[in-house]
């Protein structure tokens, strides 16, 4: 069933136990890049953490056994392929660069962050990664919208986390510059578990899934 595996060559985040969500969807989109010209529908569900490097398995049908772990689909070609990641036996390197920095200076980009009737919004440029803006904008809006929920208590020691991807294209992620946004609207897939639409420069451009947990 798997036609081609890839170790993905992954950077830790400050030294986590575990490697962090945009490390690794970053790390697949990287290799799935250099193996496919066009990609559309792109999928991905996180379910599991990894402490060790990931290998990427691209397969032409689902493996329902690996459903449980990093798992996801995209179309190329006209033809729906599938992956999904298990553990090697390689650590993964600390990464603890500047700009990594910038994930944990949550007043940075508190101070960047536009509040609207549609969602949050910010500027990035060079020296920003799209997807930690991203992601720092889904965890501050995420514990409002998570807080706001009937009967629901936002504990201090937690927070959410992101699990997923749903990317009608992705020529998006190739800009350098540009406004990203996550809306206000949301739709509860579970108790805990919330799905939220991507926006840039004012386009729709996806869903984002986290958890709360």
């Amino acid at each position: 069933m798997v036609s081609k595996e890839i170790i993905l060559e992954l950077s830790n985040l400050h030294n986590r136990p575990f490697l962090h969500g945009t490390s690794i969807i970053k790390g697949i989109l990287d290799k799935l890049k250099d193996e496919y010209n066009i990609i559309t529908n792109f999928n991905v569900r996180i379910r599991k953490q990894f402490y060790n490097q990931p290998i990427l398995c691209i397969t032409d049908e689902i493996d329902h056994n690996k459903e449980g772990m990093i798992s996801g689909d995209f179309y190329h070609a006209g033809n729906q392929i599938y992956f999904h990641l298990v553990e090697s036996e390689n650590k993964v390197l600390v990464d603890t660069s500047a700009d990594i920095d910038l994930f944990y200076n949550e007043d940075d980009f508190k101070s960047r962050i536009v509040e609207t009737d549609l969602g949050w919004f910010m500027n990035f440029s060079l020296t920003d990664d799209i997807h930690l803006c991203y992601n720092v904008i889904s965890k501050i809006s995420n514990q409002y919208l998570f807080s706001i929920q009937p009967g629901f208590v936002f504990e201090p020691n937690k927070q959410t986390w992101f699990v997923g991807y749903h990317l009608p294209k992705l020529d998006f992620l190739e800009n350098n510059k540009g406004v990203v946004g996550v809306s206000r609207e949301y739709i509860m897939l579970a108790k805990t578990c919330m799905k939220r639409k991507l926006f840039f420069n004012g386009d729709l451009v996806g869903d984002r899934i986290c958890v709360y947990g």
